[in-house]
């Protein structure tokens, strides 16, 4: 009995959800990125090849579906013969790991930042916003070729560059947040009562800020990968060997017009997890507006 409460809460809560303004968003965005997760973490045991193994004898052979091809190399190789299925399966890992760890870290300094300075006001919050306006302004480009230039390409050098010029984004959302709670009546009766402004911050503005810096990660994630994979197309991100979708489309660009397999498989996975980012984040930036929170049942 209790079992079938249970079982039919599950699925009220569900229909609810799909009810409301951006339910159906969150549920279809979410249902792909979990698919791309699942491709990441399982990818040595979906994987077909070695995604690092060459084979010159079978280089640039076509996908199995055309002639020429073979059921062993499913989406073809490219032209060092590696297995474009198996590269791609493993360049989710690499995507997926800089998108949320851009998004992760973008979020910590942002929102540090902006609460401290958005709170505390004063000369706290103009230096902070000083500091905000020049990373904002910095191209993004240069800073890659400076960081780059500097310490050389890798995974987690990629990530760094992301997070330094998508921090701003959180910091004005979660400013913005805390200007608006620090004038409300509980938090001026709890600063007479002489409560502590790091206590204040924790217990009143930080929670107000989680949901629209959820809204703001969902983006930075498709920001990200985009970003990840533009960075390796121009060799300033992730080593060339390594599986990834932006180094995929620099390895196929010589070969577009003869040999279009090359590139459009990573180009329909970068489509498909930016736009189901984009999408969920949509959704669940509706579902925490509450000007809709109550117009559907």
């Amino acid at each position: 009995m209790l079992k079938g409460s249970s079982s039919l809460s599950f699925w009220a809560r569900a229909r609810r959800l799909l009810r409301r303004p951006g339910g159906w968003n969150v549920v279809v965005g979410g249902g792909i990125l979990l698919g791309f997760v699942i491709v990441a973490v399982f990818a040595g045991l979906l994987s077909p090849h070695d995604p690092y193994a060459q084979d010159l004898v079978n280089k640039l052979k076509p996908p199995a579906w055309s002639g020429g091809g073979s059921m062993s190399h499913l989406l073809g190789t490219d032209y060092l013969g590696r297995d474009i299925l198996s590269r791609l399966i493993y360049g989710a890992r690499i995507s997926l790991l800089v998108g949320v760890a851009t998004a992760v870290g973008a979020a910590f300094i942002g929102v540090t930042t902006g609460v401290i300075g958005g709170y505390l006001g004063g000369w706290v919050d103009a230096a902070i916003q000083r500091v905000v306006v020049l990373f904002q302004a910095f191209p993004f480009i240069l800073l890659a070729i400076l960081l780059v230039a500097i310490t050389g390409a890798g995974t987690w050098k990629v990530v760094v560059i992301l997070v330094l010029s998508r921090w701003p984004a959180f910091n004005r959302v979660a400013r913005s947040e805390a200007l608006s709670q620090r004038t409300r009546e509980y938090v001026l009766a709890a600063e007479a009562m002489g409560s502590h402004w790091f206590r204040l911050m924790n217990r009143h503005v930080l929670p107000a800020v989680v949901a629209p810096s959820i809204v703001v990660a969902t983006f930075s994630i498709s920001g990200a990968i985009l970003g990840e994979a533009g960075l390796s197309f121009l060799g300033l991100g992730v080593p060339i060997a390594t599986p990834t979708w932006g180094n995929m489309l620099a390895d196929g660009r010589n070969f577009m017009y003869a040999d279009p397999w090359l590139t459009i498989p990573p180009g329909v996975a970068l489509f498909l997890i930016v736009i189901a980012a984009n999408v969920m984040g949509d959704g669940i930036r509706d579902l925490t507006d509450p000007r809709l929170r109550n117009r559907a049942r």
